[in-house]
């Protein structure tokens, strides 16, 4: 059976690494993906065209934009990009499309049209509850696997509580991390970070919704307490945010005090590895499913301080292998960091925790799961 994928981000992010984690367990189950992903700027399609065969294709998708024009034009391009994707379906002979979330329903529209199976995977619950209400009675219509992304996200969609047999949560795939590979100088050549340095990092592209700006404000308070304190950011910058990159950037060159402590490292294949040398692992995304950084976190025994936000719960146990903040309140975040700092013993024993939860993470886990959805299709 083969999936198309739809993706609209040219980034690499957590729907691309999903796929490069499971495809090997797909297809030895009879499976196989292929991605339509936009051809946007980004580093997306150097990386997981390693793993599937990939189409690039103009792909525009909607914004969060009070320009309406932008959003006008991407109206106005669907038909033709609609057309685009159908022509993919037919040539490899698709037997479902896989699409995710409500705001671009190219993929959707693509299924139906080209009268295929349609898979909605569901990532994040920031739409406005008018949103998720009625796009929920729309997924619960059309789509014939419904995967989401933690379980705490379907309570979000009210109808979806009506297709529970059509309904399959997952959790973002991690690898089995080998510590022996891991060369500290290696890793930070070219900056000032010491291997005594307490370092405390965040892995997340540079966007409002990861929350970079509040991991560098974050920063500026802890930053007084140590004098070998260091702050890491590792993640590609989106074209679309350079603006918000810049004003971050600003913030830091006009308090000196941060100007040798913060080092954005850029996308890193090796993330695991960098985890491995944090403190803690910080996640202050504004909004989120579960994502891939705190599981990965968890496997290399680093303890992740994040908002609660999405299904973060379901991954980070509070008072056991992290901490869970109240969203964007900025003062608790840096207090359960500091003492992950201090208290030693708790970091130990926090870290140790750590490991042994992340076993149920496993890519081959999320695999089976996915799996499962798409033998389901073959049964109905």
């Amino acid at each position: 059976m083969k999936i198309l994928s739809i993706q609209h981000y040219s980034v690499y992010g957590g729907p691309h690494n999903e796929i490069v984690k499971i495809e090997s367990y797909l297809n030895m189950a009879g499976f196989e993906t292929v991605v339509v992903l936009t051809n946007e700027k980004g580093n997306a399609y150097d990386i997981i065209k390693k793993y599937v065969k990939v189409y690039q294709i103009k792909l525009s998708r909607f914004r969060n934009t009070l320009n309406i024009f932008i959003n006008l034009k991407v109206l106005f391009l669907m038909p033709l990009e609609i057309k685009s994707i159908l022509r993919i379906i037919k040539s490899e002979k698709i037997d479902a499309v896989k699409v995710h979330g409500l705001h671009n329903p190219h993929g959707v529209l693509a299924a139906l049209l080209g009268r295929k199976r349609v898979i909605w995977v569901l990532s994040s619950n920031r739409l406005p509850f008018i949103l998720k209400f009625f796009g929920s009675l729309l997924i619960s219509v059309l789509a014939d696997v419904i995967l989401t992304n933690g379980k705490t996200l379907q309570k979000d969609f009210y109808f979806l509580k009506y297709r529970k047999n059509r309904i399959f949560h997952y959790y973002p795939p991690i690898t089995k991390w080998d510590s022996k590979k891991v060369i500290f100088d290696s890793l930070y050549e070219n900056t000032s970070i010491n291997f005594n340095d307490t370092i405390i990092g965040m892995v997340g592209n540079i966007s409002p919704h990861k929350g970079v700006d509040f991991f560098v404000n974050v920063a500026s308070r802890l930053v007084s307490k140590y004098p070998s304190i260091k702050f890491v950011i590792i993640g590609s910058l989106y074209e679309t945010h350079s603006s918000f990159y810049r004003k971050i950037k600003t913030y830091i060159n006009n308090n000196h005090n941060l100007n040798d402590r913060i080092f954005f490292l850029g996308y890193r294949e090796n993330v695991q590895d960098y985890l491995s040398t944090f403190r803690v692992s910080v996640i202050p995304s504004r909004w989120e499913g579960t994502t891939t950084t705190a599981g990965e976190s968890l496997s290399v025994g680093t303890p992740v301080v994040a908002f609660n936000v999405g299904a973060i719960s379901e991954i980070i146990s509070h008072g056991e292998t992290g901490y869970l903040a109240t969203p964007y309140n900025i003062d608790e975040l840096s207090l359960y960091i500091f003492s992950l700092i201090q208290d030693h013993d708790k970091y130990k024993q926090f870290s140790m925790n750590a490991k042994n939860r992340s076993q149920n993470f496993l890519a081959k886990i999320c695999a089976d799961t996915h799996i499962r959805s798409y033998n389901s299709l073959r049964g109905s």
